[in-house]
C-alpha cells in the first residue's frame, strides 16, 4: 500500500468549501502551480488559523511524492505534518498517520498506533479507514482480534464506497463476509446501517444480534460481490485501497 497515491485525494478536498481565498493553499495545489504551493502551503501550515489543519495534510503528501523536480520528498517531515494536521482534527490526516504507522514511512512501525488512528479515520467516514480497521481487527493487529468488528467495518466500507472495491480488498471481502449466508448479511447490513445513521456512536455487532458463528477461512471462499447490496443499494455513498499506504 502507498501512501503518495493518496495524492489523488488532494484533488477532491482541493474543490470543496474549505478554500477560502484564491491565495490559499488549497487553490494553488487545485491549479497545479508547483512553483508557489510550498511557500504559501508551508505559510498556511505554520500559522493558526482556518485553513491550517487543511495545509498541514497537503504538505504532508507533498513530502511524500515529488511534484518540482528542484524539491526532494522527505517522508519524516510527511510524517509531522500528517500529525500536525490530525491534531488539528483534519479528517484526511487520520488514515495518513494510520497508514504511515502500520507502514514505517517517516517514523517507527507501531501497531497500536496504526489501529488507534484507523478507528478515529473510520469513525469519521472514511472508506479507507473503515477497510485498514477491518482488516486490523482481523489479523489481531495493534488491538485483539475480533471477528465480529471485523465484519462490521468491512460491511461499512462496502456499503459507503462510490466505487467498486480494488481486487485485495474485493478478496477480502469475499473472504469474510462473503463466506456468510444471506440471512447473516442482511442482519449484518442492518447493523452496519445502524451505525452508519447514529454517526458512529453505535458500531458494535454482538453475539446477541446475529444468528449466525461463522470461522473465517483463507481456503474456498465464495464469491461475496456486493451481496450486501444487491437489495439493499443506500443512496450514500491491510488488505490495500488505491489510496492506502503500505
Amino acid at each position: 500500500m502507498k501512501i503518495i497515491n493518496r495524492i489523488v485525494s488532494l484533488i477532491i478536498i482541493c474543490l470543496t468549501p474549505t478554500i477560502v481565498s484564491a491565495t490559499t493553499c488549497a487553490e494553488y495545489v487545485s491549479q497545479g502551480a508547483w512553483d508557489k504551493v510550498f511557500n504559501v502551503c508551508q505559510n498556511e501550515a505554520e500559522n493558526v488559523g482556518e485553513t491550517q489543519g487543511q495545509a498541514n495534510y497537503f504538505m504532508g503528501v507533498l513530502n511524500n511524492v515529488k511534484v518540482v523536480d528542484n524539491y526532494q520528498p522527505d517522508t519524516q517531515k510527511s510524517f509531522k505534518y500528517f500529525k500536525k494536521s490530525a491534531e488539528l482534527n483534519f479528517a484526511p490526516a487520520f488514515f495518513a498517520l494510520s497508514s504511515a504507522y502500520y507502514a514505517g514511512i517517516g517514523v517507527d512501525e507501531n501497531p497500536t498506533q496504526a489501529f488507534y488512528w484507523a478507528k478515529k479515520s473510520a469513525e469519521s467516514g472514511d472508506v479507507d479507514g473503515a477497510i485498514y480497521l477491518s482488516f486490523f481487527y482481523k489479523s489481531g493487529y495493534g488491538t485483539n482480534k475480533d471477528i465480529n468488528s471485523s465484519l462490521l467495518w468491512i460491511t461499512i466500507a462496502n456499503i459507503k464506497s462510490s466505487e467498486d472495491f480494488d481486487m485485495q480488498t474485493q478478496e477480502f471481502f469475499n473472504k469474510t463476509v462473503g463466506t456468510l449466508t444471506k440471512e447473516s448479511r442482511i442482519v449484518l447490513f442492518d447493523r452496519a446501517m445502524t451505525c452508519i445513521r447514529s454517526n458512529y456512536k453505535d458500531c458494535i455487532l454482538e453475539d446477541k444480534h446475529v444468528a449466525f458463528k461463522t470461522t473465517l477461512s483463507d481456503e474456498n471462499p465464495t464469491d461475496g460481490g456486493n451481496l450486501l447490496l444487491e437489495n439493499n443499494q443506500p443512496s450514500e455513498s491491510a488488505p490495500s485501497t488505491d489510496s492506502a499506504a503500505k
